[in-house]
């Protein structure tokens, strides 16, 4: 049996949204207006150079803020790609990628007030390169407004998951699978912490 070999690709990007922390929110595509919903007052991660460590900042978001002044996620996916195993050769790979933000029109980016929140961007780039799965979250309450039966949804061939966790809920779901047969063993499971007694 050959050696198995697997491309892994993570990424945290998310695209700007009404939530109160900011550190990753980028614009999906050049065209692309931010909602004046989504310019609210947020949080940011600020690295203190004194301190060593990261702080919490608040920042106004109005007009012309981090998420519209960033690389789009569009621009920031295709400088991924000359890090990536070239198309032409990659039929031996199985690619898997994580991306926090869910992409367009998928299991993970259904909030509960029926909107699609999702990477335009994203769902571009995975028909286009075709990972053989792609894992998100974000959008913590997707699975269950899918019937919290279905995990995934496909974008062409890939297969597209969300673990779809609960994050007023005491129970973390997983996602399981094999590499050489993530169709036939991917499954999402439940993480149920024990409490334990001791002192």
């Amino acid at each position: 049996m050959e050696d198995e070999c697997v491309e892994f690709v993570f990424t945290a990007l998310v695209v700007a949204s009404n939530h109160r922390k900011k550190d990753w929110e980028r614009k999906d595509v050049d065209a692309e207006n931010v909602p004046e919903k989504n310019q609210r007052a947020g949080f940011i991660s600020r690295y203190n150079e004194e301190r060593e460590e990261y702080e919490v900042c608040v920042e106004k978001y109005a007009g012309v803020n981090d998420a519209c002044t960033r690389p789009t996620i569009a621009k920031t996916l295709a400088a991924l790609q000359p890090k990536m195993a070239p198309l032409e050769n990659s039929s031996c790979l199985t690619k898997v990628w994580v991306n926090h933000g869910p992409p367009f029109d998928t299991i993970g980016d259904l909030t509960h007030g029926n909107e699609r929140v999702g990477s335009k961007a994203l769902r571009n780039f995975i028909a286009e390169r075709m990972p053989d799965i792609t894992l998100h979250g974000h959008i913590h309450e997707s699975v269950k407004e899918h019937g919290n039966e279905a995990f995934t949804s496909r974008i062409k061939n890939t297969l597209v998951a969300s673990s779809g966790n609960d994050f007023m809920s005491d129970v973390c779901h997983g996602i399981f699978f094999e590499t050489n047969d993530i169709a036939g063993t991917v499954s999402r499971f439940e993480v149920k912490v024990k409490e334990s007694n001791s002192t």
